[in-house]
């Protein structure tokens, strides 16, 4: 009777860990769930503080997930969240393909054809071409439609991947097959790689009312220079006042926000930054 009411209880006992959660693989492995795990899951006393419970979640994933996991894909998801989880729409984390390619293009240090594209199922479309890029020498209009790069079709992929396959090393050739304005037949066209300047500011000026208008789109590295060079073109106008257009600007390099706003601003503190603490710097 002893040995019988010992199976029963043994019994019971494995199917409340079965509903808890733990499988007949945990057991055929040797692993018996810990207590701090079965309190965890009764509710029990948590982990001691957040970092335990990151820690934990990540072990279980690794060890116990059914499918083969993309372990740098799962570690970028996990400080992802984290950052989003802060509500601040200005604070990100960037994977560091993102990263590299947020760098080059605030700094200019990349090798492209010089032109802005936009999303199309077919490929990428022309938004912009760029004055003194390579691909206004070979002829490439905004609506003009790439649907290859260097013989491989680019329909369907992400923009990104199509951008990355267009820059390369300066001095090369890629080959681009475009539609003209997005219509057939394909055309082949060869521009040269080159250093890109992204233009960030544009100016006009207002002759009836005598205004100047400039608008920066974004904060990189050229854009104060730019913005000097836009300036000077308008200051070759009578002036009777000045419209900074800054809509849609995304942000970018405090660096050289800052140095502009010390272009109107003088002898005064142009940024603050409050700490938790409610010290400033």
């Amino acid at each position: 009777m002893k040995s019988l009411k010992w199976i029963l209880l043994t019994a019971f006992g494995s199917l409340a860990l079965f509903a808890l959660g733990f499988s007949i693989k945990d057991f055929s492995n040797d692993r018996l769930p810990s207590r701090s795990e079965i309190l965890g899951l009764l509710g029990g006393k948590e982990p001691e503080n957040a970092v335990d419970q990151v820690v934990d979640a990540n072990t279980y994933i690794r060890n116990d997930y059914e499918k083969p996991l993309d372990l740098k894909k799962l570690k970028y998801a996990a400080l992802s969240g984290m950052v989003a989880s802060l509500g601040d729409p200005h604070t990100v984390f960037m994977p560091p393909t993102d990263l590299k390619s947020f760098d080059a293009t605030t700094s200019a240090n990349f090798f492209g054809i010089g032109c802005s594209l936009l999303t199309d199922p077919r490929g990428v479309k022309v938004e912009k071409v760029f004055s003194d890029g390579s691909a206004r020498k070979v002829g490439i209009k905004p609506g003009d439609v790439i649907i290859g790069v260097n013989g491989k079709s680019v329909g369907g992929i992400n923009s990104d991947k199509i951008v990355n396959m267009i820059r390369g090393p300066k001095g090369t050739t890629v080959t681009l097959k475009i539609l003209p304005n997005g219509k057939p037949p394909a055309e082949i066209v060869k521009p040269v790689r080159a250093q890109v300047f992204v233009p960030t500011v544009a100016s006009h000026y207002f002759a009836t009312q005598q205004i100047g208008y400039l608008a920066i789109a974004t904060f990189s590295e050229p854009t104060v220079t730019q913005f000097d060079a836009e300036l000077t073109k308008l200051r070759a106008h009578p002036l009777k006042g000045l419209i900074i257009d800054l809509r849609g600007n995304p942000g970018g390099l405090l660096e050289q926000a800052t140095e502009l706003v010390g272009r109107f601003v003088s002898h005064k503190i142009v940024v603050t930054m409050h700490r938790r603490s409610n010290s400033e710097v």
